[in-house]
């Protein structure tokens, strides 16, 4: 984190699970980042990535 630069990006991020995931018990495989930093060349650069855990399945065996 660059802390105590004043960068021009501003941006919000959150990562929301459905509702039917607390009565199923299912854990959210959705995962976020977002972060800005200066490179060497003083340029700004925005990171984000985010993921959809939508195709994430454990198998467990019985």
């Amino acid at each position: 984190m660059n802390v105590g630069l004043r960068l021009s990006w501003q941006y919000a991020h959150a990562v929301v699970p459905q509702p039917k995931r607390s009565i199923t018990g299912t854990p959210c495989a959705d995962v976020g980042f977002v972060e800005a930093h200066v490179n060497a060349a003083s340029q700004e650069i925005l990171f984000a990535v985010v993921s959809d855990g939508a195709a994430v399945s454990v198998i467990m065996p019985n």
